[in-house]
């Protein structure tokens, strides 16, 4: 893994243990590890890591937008989405980044999600088929941290299998071997063009 983003995850881990502290500092009480992530800053250095290596490939630092109410795009089966990050050649959209982090909850967070990363981009797609983008095949992303530990990296489960047989790839795994299925099914079935799962 490159210093860089090695030092952003870090950096990932320290901003929502700080995040925690100020909550519990203010006497607001989230529920779960919610109060580390309701923050919505936690991911920024892999933010700026990410957009230096748009400019790297080309871009400008006015062609790339990120965490704000510009980042929105619109969809298809929804009006809008915000993305992470979003890249622009001129007007046209050339890629946009989605970035999700877990760090507990491991079983009700995959199928969470599973939901987020199949819907957000069957949305855009379908919207950039709908010419409601001004772009003809921009490059979609997906970057998933999970934190390793002894749940997530531990043997889940087997599913419950009620009236059908569950795909054999999904037994026997650790919740970090399932996100890295999620992940490769997902690029393999050319939902996104780009995963990194971290």
């Amino acid at each position: 893994m490159r210093d860089d983003i090695k030092a952003s995850i870090l950096d990932s881990f320290a901003k929502r243990e700080k995040a925690a502290e100020l909550q519990v500092e203010k006497g607001i009480v989230d529920v779960g590890l919610r109060s580390q992530v309701t923050s919505g800053k936690h991911l920024d250095s892999l933010v700026r890591a990410i957009v230096r290596d748009l400019c790297d490939l080309g871009l400008s630092p006015a062609e790339i937008l990120t965490g704000n109410r510009r980042t929105k795009l619109p969809g298809w089966f929804r009006a809008t989405k915000r993305w992470d990050i979003l890249g622009f050649s001129g007007n046209e959209l050339v890629t946009a980044i989605e970035l999700k982090s877990i760090y507990g909850s491991y079983g009700n967070n995959l199928n969470n999600r599973a939901e987020e990363s199949i819907g957000g981009v069957v949305d855009a797609r379908y919207a950039v088929e709908a010419n409601l983008m001004n772009c003809s095949s921009p490059t979609f992303a997906y970057v998933l941290i999970v934190k390793k530990d002894a749940e997530s990296s531990g043997m889940c489960k087997n599913p419950n299998e009620p009236r059908f047989n569950v795909d054999r790839v999904f037994r026997d795994k650790s919740y970090v071997e399932r996100f890295m299925v999620l992940c490769r099914r997902l690029r393999d079935r050319g939902l996104y063009d780009v995963f990194g799962s971290l």
